[in-house]
């Protein structure tokens, strides 16, 4: 019976690692429509900019590279640059900036092709969004989250993981709204992703290769391509990372 019961788990195992195994380039992604990688890529998303109703869902997910055995919480740092080095209204602060973008870890129905880095127990939210942080015309996204102490979970190396979903608003988005600058192109890199592990805490680092054409697509595109589409400079300080911490401590 003990062998037998076994063999099952065995089994179990091997089907969810095969059930999640299409993307397994170690790495960070971005992909539009709520979907991962591994299910439909979509690196391009355009829009009209003539109605205020609705959303888009950027999702971002994660293929370890190596084995997570207590996996706690993460940080992201997310990189968006418009073309023509000239940040506009649009995506400032009071218009699709940090009062029209929402963050959440719910993993979306149509993410089929891979893992809920969370289970369904996480936490967190938006840290920080900064505008011009990476030079003229850029945002600095910071997006945190853990799960309750007690709940981690081990992670496969080579399995892609949903982490967060960033819903961008379409309010003020209307070429006739004060909030102008929708239909400016814009490049948004899935820069650097940081995790944790407790007792004790340790502290990991994973970077996104930032170059444009690799397996590795760690950036989308809004409207359409810029000219210069770079990831920028790792962040020089963590001032967050000790609220990863807290929210499970």
């Amino acid at each position: 019976m003990k062998k037998m019961l076994l063999i099952c788990g065995a089994l179990l195992a091997f089907s969810a690692a095969a059930a999640f195994a299409q993307v397994t380039a170690p790495g960070l992604y971005l992909n539009w429509g709520g979907n991962c990688i591994g299910d439909t890529p979509l690196q391009l998303k355009t829009y009209a900019c003539t109605s205020i109703a609705g959303s888009d869902v950027l999702l971002s997910s994660w293929v370890p590279a190596v084995a997570v055995p207590t996996f706690a919480g993460l940080e992201e740092f997310i990189y968006l640059a418009v073309d023509g080095g000239v940040l506009p209204a649009y995506w400032g602060t009071t218009c699709a900036g940090r009062t029209a973008v929402a963050v959440n870890q719910t993993a979306p129905s149509s993410a089929v092709n891979c893992a809920d880095v969370w289970a369904g127990m996480g936490g967190g939210g938006l840290s920080g969004y900064n505008l011009n942080a990476n030079g003229p015309g850029t945002v600095v996204i910071d997006v945190i989250g853990a799960v309750p102490a007690g709940s981690e979970q081990a992670l496969d190396a080579g399995i892609e993981y949903f982490t967060f979903n960033l819903i961008l608003s379409h309010a003020k988005a209307r070429t006739t709204d004060a909030c102008l600058g929708c239909l400016i192109p814009a490049c948004i890199n899935f820069k650097e992703l940081r995790y944790d592990e407790p007792a004790p805490i340790v502290e990991k680092v994973t970077t996104a290769p930032g170059l444009i054409g690799t397996a590795n697509r760690a950036y989308v595109n809004w409207q359409g391509p810029v000219v210069n589409c770079t990831p920028g400079a790792s962040p020089s300080k963590n001032a967050t990372w000790g609220s990863v911490k807290a929210l499970y401590r």
